[in-house]
């Protein structure tokens, strides 16, 4: 059975890849919205543009349900905002500042996202940190928990891409207060004030990829495909020993012989007949109670050697009753 978990490794090694070519077309749509060589500061160490991870991020919140930030449409006006009932991972400013260079990269109008918008339907806000440990997958750039924030309340994205993407934020690193609190309109603040009326701030596209399902079967396709080898191979491997076990004839510490029947001569212990001759136990020998052999048509027989002769009533009532010893070879055991 030790060939079972080579066989589970193969397994895995093929689904794998198929496993993160899911993942990958998961994220597709929001890797292309930005062009790294036009905002090279808005991607972090690992290639991924602010829009992916933002997607990461709003995961967290969302276990096994995809949280995609899909493109804006034409309209240049257009930006993201939080949903009816957001989640903590949506009100951080982590993620509204991720959401802003997001749109920036797509060259939509960053003046009309307002962090006084964004949060309005938020019940507490995370400023300068994010509520959550941050996923292994993905690394949030230095600049998403500074004060890239202006007076009015908007993305102040040249003192972003200044402060740029020397020190990230990862792993296992969780709620990571920075070095400068985030700063608000000195009129009015997010949990407090009430918002203008952005006529053209609309909710981007919310068609979701469920690429969770897929995944899920797809994981559980390779355990239940390693468990069906694992029970196949035991059960062959059952019948191989029952089988071998069957066909073989043993006698002490020798093989008999093969399926077919042959026996081998070197096989066989000097106290084995080959010629598989039946023994009746127990019954004297005729030779060893008769001096000579006697004739079947008289009751007597005298030697050749003159002696005494043997009549048939001097034979031993055990040896007349019982059978002789035949043998294969030999069909008249008398010599007639």
């Amino acid at each position: 059975m030790a060939f079972i978990e080579p066989l589970c490794s193969i397994f895995l090694l093929l689904f794998i890849p198929l496993f993160r070519n899911i993942r990958a077309q998961d994220t597709a749509p929001s890797s292309n919205i930005c062009d790294e060589g036009e905002f090279p500061w808005a991607f972090n160490s690992l290639n991924q543009s602010a829009c992916v991870i933002a997607s990461y991020l709003g995961e967290v919140c969302t276990p096994g349900t995809p949280w995609p930030v899909s493109p804006l449409g034409s309209d240049p006006n257009q930006v993201y905002s939080t949903s009816s009932n957001p989640t903590q991972c949506e009100c951080s400013s982590v993620m509204f500042f991720l959401l802003a260079a997001c749109t920036a990269c797509q060259n939509h109008s960053i003046s009309q996202f307002l962090w006084t918008v964004y949060s309005v339907n938020c019940t507490s806000v995370s400023e300068a940190s994010f509520p959550f440990n941050i996923p292994n997958v993905t690394a949030v750039p230095h600049w998403a928990y500074q004060n890239v924030l202006l007076d009015s309340n908007t993305f102040n994205l040249s003192l972003a891409e200044s402060l740029g993407d020397d020190l990230e934020s990862s792993g296992i690193t969780s709620k990571a207060a920075r070095t400068t609190a985030l700063q608000t309109s000195t009129s009015t603040s997010p949990s407090s004030s009430t918002p203008s009326t952005n006529s053209n701030g609309t909710v981007a596209d919310t068609n979701q990829h469920h690429v969770a399902p897929v995944s899920g079967a797809v994981a559980g396709g390779v355990i239940a495909g390693c468990l069906l080898l694992f029970i196949g191979f035991y059960f062959i491997q059952r019948h191989l020993r029952k089988s071998r076990s069957g066909l073989s004839i043993r006698s002490g510490t020798h093989e008999m012989g093969d399926i077919d029947g042959t026996v081998y001569g070197s096989e066989i212990s000097a106290d084995i007949d080959p010629f598989m001759t039946t023994h009746y136990q127990n019954v004297p020998d005729v030779n060893t109670a008769l001096a000579s052999n006697f004739s079947r048509g008289s009751g007597s027989h005298k030697t050749d050697g003159g002696g005494d002769s043997v009549s048939r009533d001097d034979i031993p009532q055990s040896i007349e009753d019982s059978p002789p010893s035949y043998r294969a070879h030999d069909s008249n055991p008398f010599g007639d």
